[in-house]
């Protein structure tokens, strides 16, 4: 029995590892939210290697990394504007409570109360907060 690698059935940690390369992808910009949606209920049908491979052929196998600086700097590197740090892991759990929440409410054949709104807005705000340098005024270390 000669069976081809993309013929063997997938395992969840295989499907686990191309949400995660979904993830990277979605974080460096190569696909926008509603690709990654769509890409994870793909992820989460597959029954084999290839249709995992299917989903992510498009996609680089791997980012190469920056050189090392070699001598002096030119000068402070500006921060990124436009990036929030933090926001691939709150994406992804918004996305897995999302999910989850839709779920539930087909097979209730109704939309349920949006308790996912509590994982995502609080945990959003701070990153937001965080992103734009809200400071707390009984801050202890403030003015030093």
């Amino acid at each position: 029995m000669d069976e081809s690698h993309d013929d063997l059935r997938a395992a969840d940690h295989d499907r686990d590892r191309i949400v995660a390369k979904l993830q990277r992808a979605l974080g460096e910009g190569r696909i926008d939210l509603d690709e990654f949606d769509d890409r994870t209920r793909r992820v989460w049908q597959a029954k084999t290697y290839g249709d995992l491979a299917a989903i992510t052929a498009d996609l680089p196998a791997a980012v190469p990394s920056a050189p090392a600086p070699t001598g002096r700097s030119s000068g402070p590197v500006p921060p990124a504007r436009h990036r929030i740090p933090g926001i691939a892991p709150w994406l992804a759990v918004v996305t897995l409570t999302l999910v989850i929440w839709a779920a539930v409410s087909l097979a209730h054949h109704e939309a349920l109360y949006p308790w996912w709104l509590w994982v995502a807005g609080p945990w959003g705000f701070a990153l937001v907060a965080k992103r734009f340098g809200y400071r707390s005024s009984c801050h202890p270390h403030r003015g030093r």
